[in-house]
């Protein structure tokens, strides 16, 4: 296994196994996978289903809150489908055998059913816990939260018509039989109401400038970024072994270049030799495309585009490496300069910016999106539909500015209007956007150095057309991760005390007769 896959192996069990708190967002109705094989046919799960079984009674249950089978067959699936790519991937899951003939962990007996019913059962722990926090904190689902429930029931609805079948249908098709629309619409209130709690109780925690300053003193290293050039000779032979001749030679080039005394010196330097040493871009070119056209043209575009590769910016904090610790020495200066021999070349790395944290100014956005039919491949239906979008965004634009053109109108239409699942429920809102994250057009409109708080606007961007309202800047880049640790850890020791407060009790008798709806497609 390659270390980049191992890295993502760890990633993944760690992402998934501690996962806290409603990961299972509404937005997610909308990508529900189609459980179908491939010849179009709904394929079975391993067994009869709950339906059959006539199963009745609370699988799990709280003070005032329970959940039925169904419920906990929908949880299961639904966790099933999200991340069993990711487990084919990374760890061999072979989705044409039951579940519960594979281990996730073989020494310890753990099936990959035990796995996924632990993650479900976890998950149906944080519900009730959250929900019952709600209840005592008198919290209850108001228009807006039920309009989000009843949205996330009509995309469903839409994806099932898509597919030539009722909304029962396309649930039964994803997660058992026994599985229907109100299950789904209780389970959605359930979550919703969970998440109003959580919400509340997240951003409710509030934190001094002197707090996030003294939490970074403690733990500088976890958010200190360095620029630098980084240029490295090679001295392996064509078939990758260390040549002697070609050390000697790579070790000269490396001098010189350690030896230059500004940024732009460096830069030429890079320049001069790619210039010299033609079979270096050259091959660059061939690895992109074989059968590309070599001209003085394309090496010239190719030797800056390496010269420009040479900057690394915003490189995390690191010291595993000989390259690492010098670069984040305490006494590093910038335009310092060392060479450092790898097995095969020789690396040399000038100091542009020394350790420094991010103090880049994260923006705070609200759009309405209305969407194209950016993949159709036919051009008249295509046109039409970016007419319609257009319309669409005109007129609520329209609706917006002879209404009370406040950021809370703005909210309340893009609760009513936007097509975009994941802001929609939070009035179009996008907090802590940095520069790089959107759609070049949505991020050059928020990052307009003229931006100003209220400005609004209209961008179309390759998903449709965005009524923009800008709503301001947040935090340093810094202090906004130091934030969410914050916010994370208060939230965790907070869950804990609700969690040893309300009792969650499991029906496991019950909760044994649940299935997997199998899937061939492991693509």
């Amino acid at each position: 296994m390659s270390e980049r896959k191992t890295i993502a192996k760890r990633i993944f069990a760690a992402a998934v196994a501690g996962a806290l708190t409603l990961s299972f967002a509404m937005s997610g109705c909308a990508i529900f996978q189609t459980g179908e094989t491939s010849d179009g046919e709904s394929k079975p799960s391993q067994g009869s289903g709950s339906s059959e079984k006539a199963l009745d009674g609370a699988a799990v249950s709280s003070e005032n809150f329970s959940m039925s089978l169904p419920i906990m067959e929908y949880l299961f699936n639904y966790n099933y489908l999200q991340y069993a790519q990711y487990a084919v991937y990374y760890y061999g899951l072979d989705q044409t055998k039951p579940l519960t003939e594979q281990y996730y962990d073989e020494q310890n007996g753990v099936t990959w059913y035990d796995y996924f019913m632990d993650m479900t059962k976890t998950y149906a722990r944080q519900l009730l816990v959250l929900a019952e926090a709600a209840h005592a904190d008198g919290l209850e689902l108001d228009e807006t939260d039920l309009a989000n429930v009843e949205s996330s029931l009509l995309s469903m609805e839409e994806t099932a018509k898509q597919q030539g079948k009722t909304l029962d249908e396309y649930i039964a098709s994803n997660f058992s039989a026994g599985v229907t629309k109100a299950d789904v619409e209780e389970c959605l209130k359930l979550t919703a109401l969970a998440q109003k709690y959580y919400d509340k109780t997240y951003n409710g925690f509030e934190y001094t400038d002197e707090e996030y300053e003294d939490y970074y003193k403690e733990h500088a290293t976890d958010y200190q970024y360095a620029d630098f050039l980084k240029f490295s000779f090679s001295f392996a032979d064509s078939e990758g072994n260390p040549d002697d001749a070609l050390k000697t030679a790579a070790k000269k080039s490396a001098d010189e270049l350690q030896a230059c005394k500004t940024v732009e010196e460096f830069q030429t330097y890079i320049r001069t030799y790619l210039t010299k040493h033609k079979e270096i871009p050259e091959a660059a070119i061939r690895t992109a495309n074989a059968d590309a056209e070599i001209t003085e043209d394309s090496l010239r575009e190719e030797v800056e585009k390496e010269v420009t590769a040479a900057l690394s910016t915003g490189y995390a904090y690191e010291v595993s490496s000989d390259a690492g610790q010098w670069v984040f020495a305490s006494d590093r200066k910038e335009l310092d300069t060392n060479s450092f021999e790898n097995s095969d070349s020789y690396t040399v790395i000038m100091i542009v910016k020394t350790a420094y944290r991010n103090e880049s100014i994260y923006k705070n956005v609200r759009h309405i999106l209305f969407t194209t039919d950016a993949d159709s491949t036919d051009d008249a239906a295509k046109t039409q539909a970016e007419k319609t979008a257009k319309e669409q965004a005109d007129k609520v634009y329209q609706e917006w500015k002879d209404g009370d053109a406040t950021e809370d109108s703005f909210a309340e239409l893009a609760g009513v209007y936007s097509q975009d699942p994941g802001s929609a429920s939070k009035g179009g809102l996008y907090e802590n956007v940095y520069e790089g994250q959107m759609v070049p057009e949505f991020n050059d409109w928020v990052f307009d150095p003229d931006r100003k708080v209220g400005d609004t606007g209209i961008v179309k961007t390759s998903y449709g057309y965005h009524i923009m309202y800008f709503s301001g800047n947040s935090k340093p880049a810094w202090k906004v991760s130091v934030d969410t640790v914050l916010r994370r850890s208060a939230f965790d020791e907070h869950y804990q005390e609700l969690s040893e407060k309300y009792t969650v009790e499991f029906n496991d008798e019950l909760l044994a007769h649940i299935e997997v709806n199998e899937k061939t497609d492991t693509e």
